[in-house]
């Protein structure tokens, strides 16, 4: 077994223990704020981050029509795949519907025309959504002016 002298090995401590200090100093000069005092009374406050709600998955909507009928806009994803279940319940029967999608960013993503109705309807419209955060506006009028409907919603895709 070799040995070294007890000034040698002292010195390779002194060298780790530096390393260790140089290592920390580093580590402490990354940014942030210095140590400051904490305040132990101090109330912690979360901070939530901002977005706007986000729809639930088979959510449904109320949409607001002209003749006082009640309209609706069903929601559900998966994914970047959006369906909407669009219609309206006590209205009066029309010639058809024109139904419009419309990003508050993408601009028109989806849009389906309804054949004849009677004074309750429905109909399915699928599209692909823009990924991110996303608002959507949802309109269908009746082909002959009649009624008009119009619902907004937010969701993530």
């Amino acid at each position: 077994m070799k040995k070294y002298p007890k000034a040698r090995s002292a010195g390779a401590g002194l060298i780790a223990i530096a390393a260790v200090a140089t290592f920390a100093g580093v580590a402490g000069a990354k940014g942030g704020v210095p140590n400051q005092p904490v305040d132990p009374a101090a109330p912690i406050v979360p901070v939530a981050p901002v977005r706007p709600p986000d729809a639930r998955q088979g959510a449904v909507i109320p949409a607001t029509c002209d003749s006082g009928a009640a309209g609706r806009v069903g929601f559900n994803k998966s994914g970047s795949r959006v369906t909407l279940e669009v219609g309206v319940v006590g209205g009066a029967a029309a010639p058809g519907w024109h139904v419009t999608v419309t990003d508050t960013v993408a601009g028109v993503v989806a849009e389906a025309d309804v054949a004849d109705t009677a004074d309750a309807w429905s109909a399915l419209v699928n599209f692909q959504s823009p990924k991110g955060n996303r608002t959507i506006d949802v309109t269908f009028a009746a082909i002959d002016g009649s009624d008009s409907c119009s619902g907004s919603l937010s969701y993530k895709a």
